[in-house]
């Protein structure tokens, strides 16, 4: 049984996120599933702080938003380092299955966030209105710093307000 035909009858509006090590973990191919459920109740929520596992390193955010393109309705806004570049992070021994999950402050990373705001511009992503759930949300999704919680959301939500809401 589809759950979308309750989905749809209550209004309700799914977003599917990919994630590393869960049952989808790069962009694209969860974007593919969102589109396979053709509802305008199921969406995709782009997470900022996993750019680099979504593409195996690549980084490629304006292609993975434009990829996703009016299925994206949600992003969550943080940023992290490329864990494939320079040997950054030597695990002992050789060969653990470890993962380094960073939601680390803009500009503490290596996410490329001119391009993804300029994209999300271009895409006019904060101008939209879905037919379920109504506005898009941009939020900040930083965790790792508590001591450095109290000034970094601030600045993500006055950065988010400069970006996309031109305030």
């Amino acid at each position: 049984m589809s759950c979308c035909p309750i989905f749809e009858r209550e209004g309700i509006r799914v977003e599917i996120q990919a994630h590393p090590w869960d049952f989808c973990e790069e962009s694209n191919e969860t974007v593919d599933i969102v589109k396979s459920f053709r509802s305008e109740n199921v969406k995709y929520v782009y997470s900022v702080p996993h750019t680099f596992f979504y593409d195996k390193g690549k980084g490629e955010v304006e292609k993975m938003l434009r990829y996703a393109g009016s299925d994206l309705s949600h992003v969550l806004i943080a940023d992290t380092r490329n864990h494939t570049k320079h040997c950054r992070y030597i695990v002992n021994p050789p060969g653990v299955d470890a993962a380094v999950h960073q939601h680390v402050g803009v500009g503490e990373g290596d996410v490329d966030f001119d391009a993804l705001f300029r994209t999300l511009r271009e895409m006019k992503f904060a101008e939209q209105t879905f037919k379920v759930g109504g506005a898009p949300i941009v939020a900040a999704s930083l965790f790792g710093y508590p001591e450095k919680m109290k000034y970094q959301a601030v600045e993500t939500r006055e950065l988010i307000e400069r970006e996309l809401l031109r305030r």
